[in-house]
């Protein structure tokens, strides 16, 4: 263990309050108001707890962006309902005049149709243009809080749709002068690239040059994040770098106000489950609840969390602890930060800022956490101990760490020491990783992403006006990838065309139309190596006979049409069975009745499972929501289960298939769900669990033996898990288990290893096609 007492901290108040603020602004926040004048682009990258959001809130007093409509993006539905309310009362003592719009998957469901086949991006329209509509009187500007599935939504998915392409996708291009990005260090390089496409075309349309500003808040970017912006804004003066390392000399002594008291830190190994199971630690815990102290567990998974809070019962917790994870109900979310020990996945790990009413000091106390990565360390250490604003800022805080033996030893040099912050972030951004540092996704499948609605937005504009379209595909590419050879507007076109092409033959099983792809598919086979007469025999009998064709290049064309679909989908594009769960002992949540990702429950829980959802109803006593597994809880699963999956291939020897299969992306159908024991013994599944994806394409990037030490070496510390894949050939009844990744991170992995495969093979030709 190694022990570091961390001295408070306090941020500079602005010498003056120009704005006649309730509470005096800090300096941070009045040189964010001040940058968004006249630079198209602010980042604030101080630290967590020292008020980044009213930094950009205030860009709404600017004179220069005085009535502008806003965006506001949060990474998470609970930091957003956080942060609805917080736009709200920040809009009423101010005196502004604006509809402050929730808008997330829920709040869109809810809202009142127009008409029985009214599209969400419809509905969306309609919310936007006419707030009225939906019960908000007179017409104001409005700030929209959301999310980024939405905004990928506004900007990716409705601009293939011609209804939507006209009214939602320039709703967002032309209706928002301001957009924040909250917690814009937290999102993936999907998600950077989504943004990165939108800063594009605000600055090849001139929008920046009309006044549009953007406030990222963010902890220091990673370098190649400021390389990405600097490339969307080139000049110096666009962009303004707001963060303590480059403040002013003259505020050197300015007055300060206190933002984080005085904290203890342990640094231990371990996990939390580990840490609750611990006698001495839970009799730790129930002596601080008994002195009157509110604090916070927090974990990345939540069956760590769950077995926490299984260790944490008996009288001197009864009443004491909540669950904060997305397996609760909105309306436990809602009330569980009231509670003196909360045990929070994630979700609150963002930005999110605990409320303990009627407390004069800081809301946690003490906060207990496991991190694999800087960003989650220095995260959840901020969340404890945050006195901005607070009457009492010197009651001491106390933190644990939870890592793994190589973090532990590389903070040891601390121990025993009182540091400032700033020298503990340094030490922590070289003991651990970063989260996000896989940026190969950009300059490769991002592209791809990207020119989708760019092609879109050609197809609706005059002949004369495609070298303007072709101009912010440029644009895009000089920002993605400069340096790259390989992306070609008029060779992209072509592979817009041809998935078009094959999607329609597959929607409408047109297969006369296959002959159009036999190149394609033919091209798809040459790494399986076969001979020259083989070679020619296959050749011809795909190019005369149509029989071959529908049973060979069909299912190809169908697979290569999902592939395609997966990458342009925002969420993982491996969505699993959901579970109806009965829950009488809490074990999984708060509530009695809960629908969550049925592999979950599967791994972790022993359940007795029902054949349908009116017996699991009468059984159990309980009105639930349609869910494809039925099941009620009976107690966590001692050991726990891995989740794999199982393929049969009926066609080919091991050695081609894994030629044509393994280290390029590929869509799979017939993937059946398996269970294993810890030792690799096999576990039984619910048959409604084990054939839930079967009839899916499911993307994967299946690694050969070769190289999985490359695949593990790539996902450790990273939210990147590799499922096992067992094959089994029919052809002489072996089978074999290979390492894979499921849905959108076989692109994102791929992207990283492209290079690495390609030197293994010594040839190219290995990525995916996209139709």
């Amino acid at each position: 263990m190694t022990t570091i007492r961390l001295l408070p901290y306090a941020e500079k108040l602005a010498p003056a309050n120009p704005l006649g603020l309730v509470r005096p602004p800090l300096y941070h926040q009045m040189r964010t108001y001040r940058a968004l004048t006249d630079h198209p682009l602010v980042v604030n990258s101080y630290d967590t707890g020292t008020g980044k959001t009213v930094a950009g809130l205030l860009g709404l007093l600017n004179p220069a962006l005085r009535s502008a409509n806003c965006l506001f993006i949060a990474p998470t539905n609970e930091l957003i309902r956080q942060h609805v309310g917080d736009i709200r009362e920040f809009v009423a003592q101010h005196g502004l005049d604006y509809h402050v719009l929730h808008v997330d998957a829920q709040t869109l469901r809810a809202l009142r149709p127009s008409h029985e086949r009214e599209r969400v991006g419809e509905r969306m329209v309609r919310l936007f243009s006419n707030p009225r509509a939906f019960g908000w009187e007179g017409r104001k500007p409005t700030i929209v809080v959301t999310n980024p599935d939405i905004f990928y939504y506004a900007l990716y998915v409705s601009a293939y749709n011609v209804h939507d392409r006209r009214n939602l996708l320039e709703q967002f291009l032309t209706r928002f002068d301001y957009v924040v990005v909250d917690e814009f260090h937290y999102y993936t390089a999907k998600q950077l690239a989504n943004f990165l496409f939108f800063f594009v075309i605000a600055q090849e349309w001139g929008y920046f040059d009309q006044g549009r500003r953007v406030c990222l808040l963010s902890a220091t970017p990673e370098e190649p994040v400021r390389d990405y912006l600097v490339r969307v804004f080139p000049q110096a003066e666009e962009i303004a770098w707001i963060g303590p390392a480059n403040e002013p000399e003259e505020s050197a002594d300015y007055e300060t106000t206190p933002t984080l008291a005085p904290l203890t830190l342990e640094v231990r190994e371990g996990t939390l489950d580990e840490f609750a199971a611990d006698a001495r630690q839970r009799d730790r815990l129930a002596g601080l609840l008994e002195g009157g102290q509110d604090g916070a567990l927090i974990s990345n998974a939540l069956w760590r969390i769950n077995r926490a809070r299984a260790a944490l019962r008996g009288p001197r917790f009864d009443g004491q602890v909540r669950r904060l994870t997305g397996a609760e109900t909105v309306e436990s979310r809602r009330e569980a930060p009231l509670a003196p020990l909360l045990l929070a996945t994630p979700t609150v790990d963002i930005g999110y800022n605990f409320t303990k009413p009627g407390k004069a000091r800081q809301p946690l106390d003490f906060i207990v956490f496991d991190a694999r990565t800087r960003d989650e360390f220095l995260q959840r250490l901020g969340r404890a101990g945050r006195v901005l604003g607070r009457e009492q800022t010197d009651a001491p805080s106390q933190a644990v760490a939870l890592v793994d033996a190589d973090a532990l030893a590389a903070l040891r040099s601390l121990d025993g020491q009182t540091v400032p912050r700033a020298e503990l972030r340094r030490a922590v951004q070289q003991a651990l990783p970063p989260r996000n540092d896989l940026f190969a996704y950009v300059r490769s499948y991002a592209i791809l992403e990207a020119f989708r609605p760019i092609y879109e937005l050609k197809r609706t504009m005059r002949p004369d006006l495609e070298a303007w379209v072709e101009r912010l595909f440029a644009g895009v590419r000089e920002v993605f990838a400069p340096d790259s050879r390989r992306w070609y507007y008029g060779s992209l076109c072509g592979h817009m065309r041809r998935h078009a092409h094959a999607a329609r033959i597959v929607r409408k099983e047109d297969w006369a139309e296959l002959p159009a792809f036999v190149d394609d598919f033919l091209n798809w086979l040459r790494p399986m190596e076969a001979g020259p007469e083989e070679w020619e025999r296959l050749e011809q009998a795909v190019r005369t006979d149509p029989r071959v064709r529908e049973q060979l290049v069909a299912p190809w064309l169908k697979a290569q049409c999902a592939l395609t679909e997966a990458l342009f989908n925002f969420r993982d594009s491996f969505q699993g069975p959901t579970a109806a769960v009965y829950d009488p002992h809490h074990l999984l949540s708060d509530g009695d009745v809960t629908l969550y990702d049925a592999l979950h429950v599967a791994a972790n829980f022993e359940a007795d499972y029902f054949d349908d959802g009116h017996t699991f109803c009468r059984t159990c006593g309980v009105k639930v929501g349609q869910a494809e597994v039925y099941c009620r809880l009976r107690a966590h699963r001692e050991p726990r289960l891995y989740v794999g999956l199982e393929y049969r291939e009926t066609r080919l020897p091991r050695e081609v298939w894994e030629r044509l299969y393994t280290r390029r992306p590929v869509a799979l159908t017939g993937l059946r769900l398996l269970a294993q024991m810890p030792g690799g013994g096999p576990a039984t599944l619910h048959p409604t669990i084990r054939q839930s994806i079967e009839t899916q394409h499911v993307a994967c990037l299946i690694v050969p033996d070769a190289d999985v030490g490359r695949l593990l070496y790539l996902a450790r510390d990273r939210n990147l898990f590799p499922r096992s894949l067992r094959v089994t050939f029919a052809q002489d009844g072996t089978s074999h288990e290979y390492k894979a990744m499921i849905g959108t991170a076989s692109f994102v992995v791929h992207a990283e290893l492209e290079g690495y495969f390609w030197f293994k093979q010594k040839q190219e030709g290995n990525a995916p096609i996209i139709l």
